[in-house]
């Protein structure tokens, strides 16, 4: 080991000084800057730990600013890279079967009664399918993302940010025409999405979170794939 236990803890908290939210971006700097430390104790530096870290910052990152503009360049990169994933994983499901599988259940759909029990198991079927997703993905990552005090996960937040989206249209579906129709009829709120419309339009609905359910469990594996946490 060409750094003592005292030197890495002395960088760890030197780290602390930094605004870095995120646990993994922390992580990747940490790595780099210990790395060029011991490169520089391999070629025969042999100044403190205090004027290496010094040097290292200036030299690879253009000092202490330089640090945290990686730090947000790094985030803003990351972002990128996963609305291509979602975006990638969303096309792999739109295909000829999902299309014959859509067509088929619209046209069965057609045959149900348009009774309430047949509208309550089509809305528990479109809330199972817009929050088992949230679900797959808090179990997948427990106990597989650890974070120091005062740091949050880059992976996890966004996982869960794509994860939760299914919910979030379900609940725009359930409410937002609630509201436009509570201030278009000047109070009358009886109004409800699923008690209203017929079957045909839900199964239509529900096909659409079919194809969000599997995007999101399948973003959540690949995530886990990328960043080894399987």
């Amino acid at each position: 080991m060409i750094l003592t236990t005292d030197e890495l803890k002395w960088i760890d908290e030197q780290m602390k000084i930094y605004d870095i939210k995120y646990q993994e971006i922390y992580n990747e700097i940490l790595d780099h800057i210990i790395t060029a430390i011991e490169e520089k104790r391999k070629g025969g530096d042999e100044q403190g730990i205090n004027g290496l870290f010094q040097q290292v910052v200036d030299e690879h990152f253009g000092g202490f600013f330089g640090v945290e503009k990686l730090a947000a360049r790094q985030k803003d990169i990351y972002l990128q890279g996963v609305r291509r994933l979602w975006s990638k994983c969303f096309r792999y499901y739109i295909n000829w079967q999902m299309l014959v599988f859509t067509l088929a259940a619209i046209l069965i759909s057609f045959k149900l009664p348009d009774v309430k029990a047949v509208r309550a198991a089509l809305l528990v079927a479109c809330i199972l399918l817009a929050f088992s997703p949230l679900l797959h993905t808090h179990f997948s990552l427990s106990g597989k993302i650890k974070t120091i005090k005062g740091k949050q996960s880059l992976i996890k937040g966004h996982m869960i940010s794509q994860a939760v989206l299914p919910g979030a249209l379900f609940n725009l579906l359930m409410y937002a025409p609630q509201f436009v129709v509570l201030l278009l009829t000047d109070g009358d709120d009886n109004w409800n999405l699923f008690k209203q419309v017929p079957p045909t339009v839900i199964t239509t609905i529900l096909m659409g979170f079919v194809l969000l359910n599997l995007t999101a469990i399948r973003f959540c594996k690949q995530m886990m794939v990328v960043n080894s946490l399987t």
